[in-house]
């Protein structure tokens, strides 16, 4: 699927979160970054460069992260990577380095730089 396609899928998901399941001292840091998410991912979604795209899942990613070490997100471990090109971060459930940021040109530059345990 598109950058804009799983961007859309992302939102919808997101708004539908049961808050029930956050814990009550940290639903304050959730909804600030779930809304953060939500603007990240809708400018993603209406974005039709690329170029634009990874721009915006770049800050879409560090909130992500932010998300990801404040919440349980999965039963498997969350590997934020680095691309040393773009400067940018991104997350991932493997191990591999796939870029985000150059594509098929430079898909396994970067590395992992942080592992978020369940």
């Amino acid at each position: 699927m598109t950058a804009s396609a799983k961007a859309s899928e992302f939102t919808k998901a997101s708004n539908s979160v049961n808050l029930k399941t956050i814990p009550v001292d940290k639903l304050n840091a959730f909804n600030t970054l779930q809304k953060k998410l939500v603007s990240d991912a809708e400018r993603i979604a209406s974005a039709k460069d690329i170029n634009k795209q990874r721009d915006f899942f770049a800050t879409f990613s560090l909130n992500f992260y932010s998300l990801a070490k404040m919440v349980k997100l999965s039963d498997q471990p969350v590997y934020q990577a680095y691309c040393p090109m773009k400067k940018m971060y991104w997350l991932s459930n493997e191990q591999m380095i796939k870029n985000p940021y150059y594509g098929n040109t430079m898909l396994t530059c970067g590395s992992i730089t942080d592992t978020i345990n369940p």
